[in-house]
């Protein structure tokens, strides 16, 4: 039957104000504001009304209509632009930011979501997805003007736009515009759904009339419209509106009067009405808000801020009730709110201060308070409140009862009051010198089997029921009280459990006593060694401790198996007062109580109330509970919770929202699957999780990754500098207190690798790395080749330069041998032989001249040299010397160079040393072979005497050193060796080993030489 959220244009009209002018606006709120100044009744205030004003960031004390979005954000529009409220911030948006005009007076939302604002200067603007419009931005809203201001919209089944006026009015279908007549459509009309199309209602004759294809027909009505925005619009189309008369209920042109208004009330100017999720009917009038039950029951309402001009009034998804004011502001009054009865100074008690509260065995409700005072409630009537004379003096802290025995202990004294006799008297105790004391300083009283015990200081005192003193007329005049425990150590609490025995909390930790017997239980755990302000028992004999700081102990058999912090949930670590009700735990705490579902030693869960739920105050002094109520007292008085109503609450996050994602401080689309650049990796999220009851109240969880475990926060902005690359999806949830976790919110996505750590860039850098490694290997090879070569190069110029020097030395020794040949030839006075002699040395020498400064040349002039040579040895030797030269046919002597003067010296060993020393004819033969491509093999062989044995070995090096020819010759070869790839080598061996003359074979391996 209500309005539902599919239908956000059919909701109540509490976007348009009751003014016939834009002059008698300005009359009419000074006129609101005189008549509260001299408002009849005053106000009585309620701490549970939550007040928004200028400093909590309302921009303007001044509210003319409220609206809530689909996400769940209150919209208000004031006399300085409009304000978006999701609980914790108020978010202003003015003509900077794109309104039409900065005084808004009305505020609706249309299907397609688009929020519309009219202001006080006859224009209109919207806002959607984010962004504020006005006729700049679309051109057709510069048609959608008027000379007086706009005071409400309406879209109908034919989704038509309706913009209806204090003078003409729009209509706007598929961007064409129609302006109507103020006859078709009177100023400050409503507009609603009829069976046959549109149904205009007006203040104005004619009172109710349709419009259809430009064509009004006027329509009987009894009820007229007294505010264009006093109305309610259900689902099915019917309607409330507010006449004069009162409360009309309007199905198609049918009408019926639901709640009738007194004669103040038909004067009342200032109508706005609004249905609640719990049934309630509110109604905005000059006189305060009224609310009503619905469907009306004849009851009379319950009157809200009877001195103030609240303009309009509104019921958000939670049920909350919101209260724009015209002068002070805005109010909500908490779904929880109208389930709490608050007792204070302003409604009968004497003080705001409630130190001690408990309910007698009859019903009775007793409230400590300051200075001894209390207060009894019979029943939950405040008409009912009456003071007790107790004479307690000091503040009252604590109140037990048993059967009509009620027992108070304050600061200075104890007291005892008799709920049959209603008379009350104090509690003494004996000195060891029999003088009566007044028992002072109560720190804790607990009842046990026919005893009252109480702790004071460091002793504890036993009361028994049965001993009391009575005067002369049979009335009780005092009772006595009887030390049974003095400590060295202050006692702070006492409890006698179910097997009547005392426990009791000191400064130091627990003890017990049991008969006469005095235990300490301090040095079982460290925390059992702290401060214990109170102690309660659960059913399954747990004994539960309010510590001082070290949150909520759970203790049985001697043994500690529980404890409770804040980390756990509680409201604070420092317990003032533990009450146990069937499978509840009630804990008062400096900041609020909390109530634990406990069952067979397991917690099944923790909820907290404070002034965000049910509290009217957050310093907690005492409470008491029973099958129908909480009791909680406060330091602003008392609060009396209904049990159905308390587990009926479930605080719930209405709408978890990520407002905005800034990448590098820069806005962000909070989209799915986002791709990021490497430099956006500095991400910030602003979020919000509306819970209007108490929005302080909500916690956080989120995370990056499905992997990641959940981190905890209350905070509604975070941010995550220098992420790495990679794919992420920020997952968030929220809840109040130990309630249900929101569904995820989420936002996927990827933050992409630098370019320099994409495959293709490291593909790149690879190929650059290797072409670059080739290249650099190329270039060193080709230095290294170069640089080889040059040292190649260089060796074959010292080496050319070392053969050239050992070539060079052999000539003076060749040239010596033949000086000694041509001074035998004189010796022996044969002038023509050494004249022929001579000539064959001119000519050799010549020869020798001529190949001397070459360091190759070919075979067949080394073969014409060696000739030569052997030709002027002959000459010396005669017929004693033979020599044969044998060439081997596949070498091309005139094509195969070879070392200059190789050959000779062993042609000469041969002669001089092989074959002069015989003393008979001599043979030579020089055989040139082929051993190699690159090798020729000389065998040069003789029949002499044969060579030293010595020169047999194979290192011949150091014994050749003593021949100068053979010696320089070997070092050439060492030298050629350097450039060959093949072994190179000199021979000798014994051409007939077993002859006198043995004979030498010379092997000579040498290069041919390009």
């Amino acid at each position: 039957m209500f309005r539902g959220e599919e239908c956000p244009n059919y909701s109540s009209g509490q976007n348009t104000i009751p003014f016939n002018s834009m002059v008698n606006i300005r009359h009419l709120l000074f006129l609101l504001l005189f008549i509260a100044g001299f408002a009849s009744q005053a106000n009585a205030q309620d701490h549970l009304l939550k007040h928004y004003t200028i400093s909590e960031g309302l921009p303007s004390s001044t509210v003319y209509r409220m609206i809530q979005d689909k996400d769940g954000y209150i919209w208000l529009a004031t006399d300085v632009g409009v304000t978006r409220f999701d609980g914790k911030k108020f978010e202003n948006f003015t003509l900077a930011d794109g309104l039409s005009d900065n005084e808004i007076m009305a505020l609706k939302v249309d299907l397609k979501g688009r929020l519309w604002f009219m202001g006080f200067n006859g224009t209109v603007s919207y806002w959607y997805n984010n962004r504020i419009y006005n006729e700049t931005s679309d051109t057709l809203l510069k048609n959608i003007k008027t000379h007086a201001a706009f005071v409400d919209f309406f879209e109908d089944m034919d989704h038509r736009l309706w913009f209806t006026a204090q003078g003409k009015s729009v209509i706007i279908k598929e961007n064409v515009l129609e302006k109507p007549s103020l006859d078709e459509v009177p100023p400050s009309s409503i507009i609603i759904n009829g069976k046959t199309g549109p149904l205009i209602l007006s203040k104005t004759f004619p009172y109710l009339h349709n419009y259809k294809s430009g064509i009004a027909t006027t329509l009987p009505q009894r009820y007229h419209l007294k505010s264009s925005n006093g109305y309610w619009i259900f689902n099915d189309g019917s309607i409330l509106f507010a006449a004069r008369e009162g409360i009309i209920l309007q199905s198609d042109t049918t009408q019926k009067l639901i709640i009738p208004f007194n004669e103040k009330l038909q004067n009342s100017v200032q109508l706005d009405i609004e249905i609640s999720t719990d049934s309630l009917l509110w109604v905005t009038t000059a006189y305060g808000l009224y609310c009503y039950s619905y469907p009306p029951s004849g009851s009379a309402p319950v009157i809200y801020l009877k001195n103030k001009i609240p303009s309009n009034v509104l019921a958000d998804k939670e049920g909350n009730i919101w209260i724009g004011t015209l002068d002070d502001g805005l109010y909500m009054i908490p779904v929880w709110g109208r389930k709490v009865k608050v007792l204070n100074q302003f409604n009968g008690l004497p003080d705001n201060q409630c130190y001690a509260v408990h309910k007698a065995g009859n019903g009775t409700l007793f409230i400590g308070l300051n200075k001894g005072r209390v207060i009894t409630i019979p029943s939950i009537d405040l008409g009912k409140m009456q003071e007790v004379e107790i004479n307690a003096v000091n503040r009252l802290h604590h109140i037990v009862s048993s059967g009509n025995e009620v027992w108070f202990g304050s600061d200075v004294r104890m007291t005892h009051y008799n709920l049959k006799t209603g008379t009350a008297h104090n509690i003494y105790f004996k000195s060891p010198d029999s003088v009566l004391h007044p028992l002072g300083a109560v720190k804790d009283i607990t009842v046990g089997k026919d005893k009252v015990y109480i702790v004071s200081g460091f002793s504890m005192y036993e009361c028994r029921l049965s001993d009391a003193v009575k005067d002369k007329q049979g009335n009780v005049s005092h009772r006595f009280a009887h030390s049974i425990l003095q400590s060295d150590i202050r006692m702070f609490s006492v409890f006698c459990d179910a097997k009547n025995e005392l426990w009791y909390g000191t400064n130091g930790g627990l003890r017990s006593k049991k008969d006469n017997a005095i235990f300490d239980h301090s040095t079982e755990h460290l925390l059992l060694s702290k401060r214990i302000n109170s102690i309660g028992q659960a059913a399954d004999s747990v004994l539960i401790f309010a510590t001082h700081g070290y949150g909520l102990l759970f203790y049985k058999d001697g043994h500690l198996i529980k404890q409770l912090t804040e980390r756990s949930g509680l409201c604070n670590d420092i317990c003032r007062k533990v009450f146990v009700h069937r499978n509840k735990i009630y804990v008062a705490t400096t900041t609020g109580v909390s109530v634990i579902s406990y069952l067979n030693e397991m917690v099944l869960n923790i909820s907290n109330m404070n002034m965000g739920n049910f509290l009217p105050f957050n310093d907690i002094n005492d409470v008491f509970v029973d099958d129908n109520e909480i009791c909680v007292a406060t330091m602003k008085g008392l609060a009396i919770i209904s049990q159905k109503a308390f587990q009926k609450v479930r605080p719930v996050v209405s709408n978890l929202l990520i407002k905005e994602i800034l990448a590098n401080g820069i806005s962000i689309e909070v989209a799915t699957n986002v791709n990021l650049s490497p430099q956006q990796n500095s991400l910030k999220f602003n979020f919000t999780g509306i819970y209007y009851q108490a929005p302080d109240e909500v916690n956080y969880r989120y995370r990056l990754q499905e992997s990641q475990a959940w981190k905890y926060t209350k905070n509604t902005s975070l941010e995550f500098p220098f992420l790495t690359p990679g794919e992420y999806n920020f997952e968030l949830q929220a809840r109040v207190q130990n309630g249900s976790w929101t569904p995820i919110k989420s936002f996927a996505f990827i933050i992409d690798l630098p370019f320099w750590k994409q495959w293709w860039f490291m593909l790149l850098i690879a190929f650059i790395t290797c072409a670059g490694v080739y290249q650099f290997v190329k270039n060193r090879i080709r230095m290294i080749r170069k640089q080889q070569e040059e040292r190649i190069r260089i060796d074959k110029q010292i080496t050319d330069l070392e053969q050239q020097a050992l070539q060079t030395m052999m000539n003076p020794h060749f040239i010596f041998n033949v000086m000694n040949s041509i001074q035998h030839f004189i010796n022996a006075n044969d002038k023509k032989a050494a004249n022929l002699y001579l000539s064959n040395f001119a000519k050799l020498i010549r020869m020798n001249l001529t190949i001397s400064y070459k360091r190759l040349i070919p075979l067949e002039e080394e073969i014409d040299y060696l000739m030569l040579y052997l030709s002027f040895e002959k000459l010396r030797f005669g017929d004693n010397l033979t020599y044969e030269l044998i060439v081997d046919p596949a070498i091309d002597v005139g094509e195969t160079p070879v070392a200059v003067m190789m050959i000779q010296p062993f042609l000469e060993n041969a002669i001089w040393h092989g074959i002069l020393p015989m003393n008979a004819k001599g043979h030579l033969t020089l055989e040139i072979k082929k051993e190699h491509e690159d090798l020729l093999k000389i065998i040069i062989t003789d029949n002499g005497v044969g060579i030293n044995s010595r020169y047999l070995h194979t290192n011949l090096y150091n014994q050749l050193n003593e021949s100068h020819g053979l010696s320089m010759t070997f070092q050439r070869l060492r030298l050629l060796g350097k450039f060959s790839t093949h072994e190179l080598y000199i021979r000798f061996k014994h051409h007939y080993p077993t002859s006198h003359n043995k004979g030498t074979i010379v092997e000579l391996v040498m290069p041919i030489t390009h």
